[in-house]
């Protein structure tokens, strides 16, 4: 699919993400609420570029980093919310088909915050049971790697890990919106936010 938006009319992919963001945006679950780990990592990422920088030392290359990260988080978000409205986790996959090749780049030369993303993405494929054995597939090899090279994790990072992979939490695919809504709420939790609508305490 990748390949057809490459090699497809120029702005099919832009059209593509405008109407998924439409839809996303323009509804009464948009306006309620926020995606609990796109927030906490949009925190993280203003740290991670900005904390300990002067402004003498923001050049052109952070700036355009920071954006294509951004700009990451946006589409997540909006995936994430599309498949809240849709109550499915389908429309999460659109996700990974639309990325920006400013973003495969980064990652593909171990952009730390890149890959952060694609962890906190993998893990939220396994809570939505995208995969035939738990133990063997995609998304736990990249997770299995992401540990192995970026050990110790943060404490989001870890906390979601533990919550879905220790602990082997799962969307019930009956009640698909009910448990995506928690995974975010909880998210906030993670990384030691407020929660912007009813808490939910996470589960020991």
């Amino acid at each position: 699919m990748r390949k057809v938006f490459l090699t497809s009319a120029p702005g099919l992919r832009e059209q593509i993400i405008d109407t998924l963001m439409e839809y996303s945006f323009l509804t009464p679950t948009a306006v309620s609420e926020k995606i609990g780990f796109v927030e906490v990592l949009r925190g993280q990422l203003q740290a991670f570029h900005f904390a300990n920088t002067v402004f003498s030392e923001i050049g052109a290359k952070i700036c355009a980093e920071n954006n294509t990260l951004q700009k990451t988080l946006f589409l997540l978000e909006c995936s994430y919310l599309a498949a809240l409205r849709e109550g499915h986790p389908t429309p999460l996959f659109k996700f990974l088909v639309l990325l920006d090749e400013d973003f495969i780049d980064l990652a593909r030369a171990r952009n730390f915050f890149a890959l952060r993303i694609l962890f906190a993405f993998s893990c939220i494929c396994l809570y939505c049971q995208f995969y035939l054995l738990f133990d063997e597939n995609v998304w736990m090899q990249f997770i299995n790697g992401f540990l192995r090279d970026f050990t110790p994790l943060c404490s989001s990072d870890a906390a979601l890990y533990d919550y879905v992979i220790t602990k082997r939490h799962f969307a019930d695919p009956n009640q698909f919106t009910r448990d995506i809504r928690l995974l975010s709420r909880v998210a906030f939790e993670f990384g030691g936010l407020k929660t912007p609508s009813v808490a939910c305490s996470v589960e020991c």
